[in-house]
């Protein structure tokens, strides 16, 4: 176990000795007593560090404010093993703690992967990109059968001369469009739900 000072600890990690101070007040420095003597464990805080670098990046602003103390980690009893895992020392019942608050959060968002895979293997959740197309492919197959609605009705209107006659007759015509677009619509989707 090869250990040292704070400052032998930011030569060793190739990092300021500001920064090493920061991470001793997060507790996230593992600390050991050799002959009387507070020594960093390197190994131990460099795996800590590693491990615990995405939860400081959100705690990094908290001690910031000027205007309140800063704030310690509240003490919690370790678990069985903790000392052995952290190379024992000051500031592994704050470890700990981290540690466990990460598990539980990786935890929690595996759970809801997990739920958000089986939904989408069930047919509960579709793909956005997927049902963007289905809504466009249904617009353009609406407008094509709208737009043929006129091209229909022009041959039937050419010798009519009363307005209410054409209009029926344009009317007729749209209907039929919309009818026949509903029928492909309602044959399309149940072939899309058959198993």
């Amino acid at each position: 176990m090869k250990t040292g000072t704070l400052s032998e600890y930011a030569a060793h990690a190739a990092v300021s000795p500001a920064y090493v101070t920061k991470l001793k007040k997060q507790g996230r420095i593992v600390l050991v007593k050799q002959d009387g003597r507070e020594l960093v464990n390197f190994d131990a805080t460099d795996r800590l560090v590693a491990n615990t670098a995405d939860l400081a990046r959100a705690r990094n602003g908290a001690n910031a404010k000027p205007d309140r103390e800063p704030t310690a980690p509240a003490p919690e009893e370790p678990p069985a093993g903790a000392a052995a895992l952290t190379g024992g020392g000051g500031g592994a019942a704050g470890v700990d703690a981290v540690f466990r608050k990460a598990q539980a959060q990786e935890r929690v968002f595996s759970a809801k992967k997990a739920e958000l895979e089986f939904k989408r293997l069930s047919g509960e959740l579709l793909e956005k990109a997927g049902v963007e197309r289905t809504v466009f492919n249904m617009f353009r197959l609406l407008r094509d059968h709208a737009f043929q609605a006129p091209q229909r009705a022009a041959v039937r209107v050419m010798t009519m001369s009363d307005p209410r006659e054409i209009e029926n007759v344009i009317s007729e015509e749209l209907r039929k469009a919309f009818d026949g677009w509903d029928e492909k619509m309602a044959e399309r989707l149940a072939a899309r739900s058959a198993p």
